[in-house]
């Protein structure tokens, strides 16, 4: 992207591997291309037309496979990424700043998604707290058990959850320190809660490892023997694998989850009279389903790379400043999935001074940076009769030439300590002070506070 004549030019390469690009130029490196997931000829007609749509125009022939769509923007941004963003210009006298803004793809509203996940747990716990008070209905500390599944394992998984995506773990951003911090995390937080020792951490990752049931069992067993303050090997139920299936089976087949399958079933043995019926563990699966959904979050994703070409280092942004160029690296989820992760966002924020103009009124270029970023905003705020009676304000100043000796003393009176420890202008707060002198100097003000 760059911008030409007051508005974003955005240039963008859509594979029929299903991948699509942006770009700056017909040269450029494929920055984020998506490489895989071939995409049936209908899809690729569909998203074809979709972009032709966003770019205001019809995708023309494709060349090695490719298509290429262009275009203008100032305001909205066409959304070909999935998401959606802006380009927004403040153009005044003494120049223009730009801000550039876009989400890509992601689930923009966390909150649904936090709720939906705390829907989940509470499902699962509910069904735990269920299948533990009929499996052990006659024991004296089921109320124990109870308290502690309701409230100690219903709070501990949620906020397990909660520091996933906020390490990253669970929200799209996942790499090998995401996932060892939360690993890490996961630890400490169930150690210290008395689910297990740190010393058992060996064995029991060995069980999971193997897959090993009886380990399992075991960890659920001793669990549950601490929090009813009862020996392991009171719990016998765990010791036989098939009396504790035929317990969960009983359980689930008194849910009302298990009851709709069945009545799904019994629609669809109409038309399919040798569908076998639902087993019991699938009630727990749908369960399972909605928990993974909304929390174990490792969707198909997709790298991007964005370029935005400037005359100029960008005052603010949150990608990589390099060769005239901001570059944005991201990694966003494959369109199509359902949203799940915080959407990836760019942003820069950059000013191109009036050159021309400012020096031809001082004599020099004077209003730069975040100075002139601010005029600039405060200028759209101006009226037209405001702005009218600026520009005619300007053109009262005395001449850049009995102007010189001001900005002279202005500027050296701006300095810091520079990188040897000598003083060097402070470019920032001479520019400051250069538009504060303008602005007293006009015989009509209108950034004056009105009285």
């Amino acid at each position: 992207m760059r911008v030409e004549d007051g508005r974003l030019l955005r240039i963008l390469t859509f594979s029929e591997s299903g991948g699509s690009s942006a770009s700056t130029d017909d040269h450029a490196a494929k920055p984020g291309g998506f490489a895989d997931a071939p995409r049936p000829s209908q899809n690729l007609h569909d998203e074809l037309d979709r972009l032709a749509a966003a770019y205001g125009g019809r995708a023309g022939e494709a060349v090695d496979k490719e298509w290429r769509f262009q275009g203008r923007f100032l305001g909205d941004l066409p959304g070909d990424l999935g998401g959606s963003g802006s380009f927004t210009r403040y153009v005044s006298p003494f120049g223009a700043a730009s801000v550039y803004a876009e989400r890509l793809r992601g689930d923009d509203n966390p909150i649904a998604r936090l709720e939906a996940q705390a829907r989940a747990v509470d499902r699962l716990v509910d069904y735990l707290i269920g299948w533990s008070g009929l499996a052990f209905r006659d024991h004296p500390a089921l109320p124990k058990l109870r308290k502690f599944l309701d409230e100690d394992l219903r709070r501990d998984i949620k906020n397990l959850g909660l520091h996933g995506r906020q390490d990253g773990f669970l929200d799209g951003r996942s790499s090998e320190e995401s996932a060892t911090a939360f690993l890490v995390r996961s630890g400490l937080y169930l150690a210290e809660r008395g689910y297990f020792e740190i010393g058992d951490l060996p064995r029991l990752s060995r069980g999971f490892e193997e897959d090993d049931q009886r380990a399992t069992r075991r960890l659920v067993r001793d669990l549950f023997a601490r929090r009813m303050e009862v020996e392991p090997e009171s719990l016998v139920l765990f010791d036989d694998p098939q009396k504790l299936e035929a317990s969960l089976n009983d359980y689930f087949v008194s849910t009302d989850e298990y009851r709709k399958l069945v009545v799904e079933w019994t629609v669809k043995q109409l038309s399919e009279p040798d569908l076998p019926r639902p087993e019991p563990w699938e009630a727990l699966q749908a369960a399972m389903g909605a928990f993974t959904d909304t929390t174990l979050n490792f969707g198909r994703r997709d790298p991007v790379a964005v370029t935005l070409e400037l005359p100029d280092k960008p005052l603010r942004t949150n990608g990589r400043w390099e060769g005239g160029r901001v570059i944005w690296s991201e990694t966003i989820e494959r369109d199509g999935d359902h949203p799940a992760f915080t959407p990836a966002l760019l942003h820069a924020v950059w000013v191109e001074p009036e050159g021309e103009g400012q020096r031809r009124r001082f004599g020099e270029v004077l209003v730069t940076g975040e100075t002139l970023f601010q005029f600039c905003f405060r200028w759209q705020a101006l009226s037209e009769v405001e702005q009218d009676r600026f520009r005619e304000s300007l053109g009262r100043l005395p001449s850049p030439e009995q102007l010189k000796k001001r900005f002279d003393e202005l500027r050296a009176s701006s300095t810091k300590p520079g990188p040897s420890g000598e003083a060097e202008i402070d470019a920032e707060a001479f520019s400051k002070r250069a538009l504060e002198e303008i602005l007293s100097l006009l015989p009509d003000n209108p950034f004056e506070p009105k009285r």
